[in-house]
């Protein structure tokens, strides 16, 4: 069964790519697959034919059948699609129409014009005149020829009645076939043309949110990194001033501001590599203890949890299918932002889970400054800040790197804040990405 389906493919996309979902290439599919069920009727035929001691016309019929069918293959193979569609929609029902008027009809030409005007419809769809003229000659050679017999005696004469009775259930299975095989193939061409459509939608998100980026990029180059510059380039003539004078005092206030636009400068090159690493590395999924993660992170940021006398306090976590590196990312820049934006004596993130019916959620909990309500959205996009370097460092690239990488697992991530009283970031995460 395995070698039939095989060879059925095989001759199926015959002149055609394999996967090719084009409405062009399901018609010529269809008409292969049409053209092999003919050429196995028509074996069929021979062997009743050679059964029941048929005169030699009829063979000569049937070897013309072959050689047609035969032929569509061959202009299938060659790419010369036009030809084939021209051999079975118009010179076959031109031989069908000699042969009744050769035999007298009687041997299931009603059945066979009526899978040409089918075929005829489907092959030539889209093409309205060529399809109508098809249509047309098709009916009139059926009704000539059968006018023609019905008033002049055939020019040889058969005594085999059985033949409407084997042509028709024949007829009527690859009627059947035609059109469960062309309905088939549509559905699958509108299924990959939606899919085709969704990943070009999808294509076309990802342009945008590049165009985005490029924007926020050339920000970048134009006023962050152009600042602390103009700083440096400020501070250090100062300082050649202050040399002169022989101020040195005044000399280690500039090298102060120097020093301190340096490492503004670092750290933003340093979290724009860090994003685009982030962004480009395809790392394969694994599984991965979260509880593991926030332990490795601890550790990390040990030294500033001492500096601030800061607390993390995390409740068991899932284990769950993904990339190291990306929940690192993740989780890091949520706890380091709730030690950063805090006043208190004791900054303090909880950490903690909760299962929904197809999500799971992660929230980390701090007690520090809050946010307002109108910059819930802003704090997410790339490169936007709510405070100066003065009062809080960093470069506004945290938290749009959070959201990139929580959207990679079709999840969200949400916040709820009171001003004073601290924040709340959730992370929406589907239980598909649970480990079993």
């Amino acid at each position: 069964m395995e070698q039939v389906v095989k060879f059925w493919n095989t001759v199926t996309n015959i002149g055609v790519e394999e996967g090719d979902s084009s409405i062009e290439s399901v018609k010529v599919r269809l008409l292969n697959q049409i053209a092999l069920i003919g050429f196995f009727t028509s074996v069929f035929f021979s062997i009743i034919y050679y059964i029941i001691q048929v005169d030699f016309p009829a063979v000569i019929a049937v070897c013309i059948g072959y050689t047609l069918e035969l032929g569509v293959f061959y202009f299938a193979y060659k790419k010369r699609h036009y030809i084939g569609r021209f051999l079975f929609c118009w010179l076959l029902p031109l031989c069908v129409a000699f042969f009744v008027l050769l035999f007298g009809g009687n041997f299931g030409e009603t059945n066979f014009f009526t899978i040409f005007t089918l075929v005829n419809f489907v092959m030539y769809d889209g093409i309205r005149k060529v399809q109508i003229s098809a249509v047309i000659l098709t009916c009139f050679l059926y009704m000539s020829s059968k006018l023609y017999v019905a008033y002049y005696p055939p020019l040889w004469e058969r005594q085999t009645p059985l033949d409407d009775v084997i042509t028709f259930p024949m007829v009527t299975i690859v009627l059947g076939l035609i059109i469960y095989l062309y309905q088939k193939s549509l559905k699958e061409s509108e299924a990959e043309q939606v899919s085709l459509i969704e990943d070009l939608e999808y294509k076309n998100r990802e342009l945008e949110e590049v165009n985005d980026e490029l924007e926020d990029f050339t920000y970048i180059a134009s006023h962050d990194l152009k600042t602390p510059l103009r700083t440096i380039n400020g501070n250090i003539g100062l300082a050649k001033k202050h040399l002169k004078k022989g101020d040195y005092e005044a000399v280690m206030v500039d090298l102060d501001y120097v020093s301190q636009s340096a490492k503004q400068m670092y750290a933003l090159v340093n979290d724009i590599l860090e994003y685009k690493v982030l962004k480009n590395q395809e790392e394969l999924a694994e599984t991965i203890d979260l509880n593991e993660i926030i332990t490795n992170i601890l550790y990390s940021i040990k030294s500033l949890m001492i500096q601030k006398n800061a607390e993390v306090i995390a409740c068991s976590l899932p284990k769950i299918v993904g990339r190291r590196y990306e929940f690192m990312a993740l989780f890091q820049n949520l706890i380091e932002n709730g030690i950063k934006y805090n006043e208190s004596g004791n900054p303090r993130i909880i950490i903690k889970t909760k299962a929904l019916k197809d999500e799971f959620v992660i929230a980390f909990h701090d007690n520090g400054i809050g946010i307002e309500a109108a910059y819930y959205e802003k704090i997410f996009k790339f490169f936007k800040r709510l405070h100066t370097q003065e009062q809080y460092q960093g470069t506004g690239i945290g938290l749009s790197l959070c959201k990139k990488i929580v959207r990679k697992y079709d999840g969200d991530i949400t916040v709820s804040s009171e001003v004073g009283k601290g924040t709340t970031f959730r992370i929406i995460l589907p239980k598909k990405h649970i480990a079993e």
